[in-house]
């Protein structure tokens, strides 16, 4: 023991050194490691960060397109609705159904490209993203949908009424003949139309049709609004996506 005290005394300096090597290559390692974890999961931030802004302009793209295509909508119900008076010998059976077609053959949805966001929120990977305030933007996707979504809705819903009305007031196989761009389709299959006194000027002089169509049109007029709001929604995103990428 004495031996063991003795040789200590001599060497204290030698293993304190040795002990203090130790423990440095210790830390040291763990540091390297904490190093490279946290590297790889700042590059699959990167990585998820340019991804996001990838899919957002798109659908930025997507809404700018449903927007622009609504309003021409929106302007093809009004020509219809112009047609709509008491009396009104003047307006022809092919005004009526170019008409028709134009304002009814179909109406916006807007369809995001949405992979990424969904596989982001059900995969864990949000919590990749260090900026909080993006964090919360992205998870509150599915419910900023929603009043866009409602509205949407309305306006499949009143739609369907303006087109059932024709097709139980109205000769809906006139309109089809008029405006079939190609006559050798499965009209021929039909035959003659037998129907030939039928008029559709019924339509267009009937104040509840009127009311059916205008209602439509209003709802479709305010859908700008509701892809408005998403698009501010989304450039919000982008705009915070930016800031992350340029602080890297």
């Amino acid at each position: 023991m004495k031996n063991i005290l003795k040789v200590f005394k001599q060497k204290w300096a030698e293993y304190l050194l040795e002990l203090f090597v130790i423990i440095v290559g210790i830390v040291a390692a763990f540091a390297l490691n904490n190093w490279h974890e946290v590297r790889k999961s700042d590059n699959e931030e990167h990585n998820l960060l340019i991804a996001h802004k990838e899919e957002i302009e798109t659908n930025i793209s997507f809404v700018d397109s449903e927007i622009a295509s609504n309003s021409v909508k929106v302007e093809q119900i009004a020509e219809f609705i112009k047609l709509f008076r008491p009396e009104n010998e003047s307006v022809t059976e092919e005004q009526i159904a170019i008409n028709f077609k134009n304002a009814l053959s179909s109406y916006s949805y807007f369809e995001p490209a949405e992979g990424l966001i969904k596989e982001t929120m059900n995969s864990g990977k949000l919590s990749l993203i260090q900026n909080s305030k993006l964090r919360g933007q992205l998870s509150l996707w599915d419910s900023k949908l929603v009043p866009l979504r409602q509205q949407e809705q309305l306006i499949i819903t009143k739609h369907d009424i303006c087109f059932d009305y024709a097709l139980n007031h109205g000769d809906f196989r006139r309109m089809r003949e008029i405006t079939e761009k190609d006559k050798n389709t499965w009209y021929a299959m039909l035959g003659q139309n037998k129907f030939n006194d039928t008029s559709n000027k019924y339509l267009i002089q009937s104040k509840e049709y009127e009311n059916h169509l205008v209602y439509y049109m209003g709802a479709t007029y305010y859908l700008n609004d509701y892809y408005e709001t998403f698009k501010n929604y989304m450039v919000n995103i982008e705009e915070l996506i930016d800031g992350e990428l340029v602080n890297r």
